[in-house]
């Protein structure tokens, strides 16, 4: 999806992990997974949704969501455009699908939005700082905590702090 975000937008274009794109740090896609692990701890199934802001509204985002959501065309866009966009995130989808696992942890990294940036840890009522040391090749992220401990992140959810 970013590459696809990045082929109709040169703007800075990132994955905020584990799942939202961004524009110039504003939010242009959510993706959500979900699935089952068989009794052979193997993957059953998958189902992915993913939403693209692809024209902003005539009038603007809603209030609530003006500052921090955007659209790969601020205004009009050539006819068709959702179409290709869709054609364009799939094909890319397969070929990524059938292609080297390391290069799409590579890729991923490349794009990351939170590398070296101080975060919050959100779990349940409880947040908690920390740095971003790295994305792992299983696309956990690694932090660093306040108190120098090392740990990786499976899920959940984070927020970049504004120092």
């Amino acid at each position: 999806v970013v590459e696809t975000v990045i082929k109709y937008n040169k703007n800075d274009v990132k994955i905020k992990w584990v799942n939202d794109i961004y524009i110039d740090g504003k939010k242009v896609c959510g993706i959500l997974t979900e699935g089952a692990i068989n009794s052979n701890k193997k993957l059953d199934y998958a189902v992915v949704g993913i939403g693209i802001n692809v024209i902003a509204p005539e009038n603007g985002f809603p209030d609530d969501i003006k500052n921090t959501a955007t659209a790969i065309f601020p205004g009009n866009a050539e006819e068709y455009i959702k179409e290709k966009i869709i054609v364009e995130v799939v094909n890319r989808f397969f070929n990524m699908y059938n292609g080297d696992d390391k290069e799409y942890i590579r890729r991923y990294k490349e794009y990351s939005y939170l590398t070296g940036k101080e975060i919050n840890i959100i779990s349940g009522d409880i947040t908690r700082p920390a740095t971003v040391i790295d994305i792992t090749d299983d696309c956990h992220l690694l932090v660093k905590n306040e108190n120098g401990d090392i740990e990786e992140i499976s899920s959940g959810d984070v927020s970049v702090r504004l120092v």
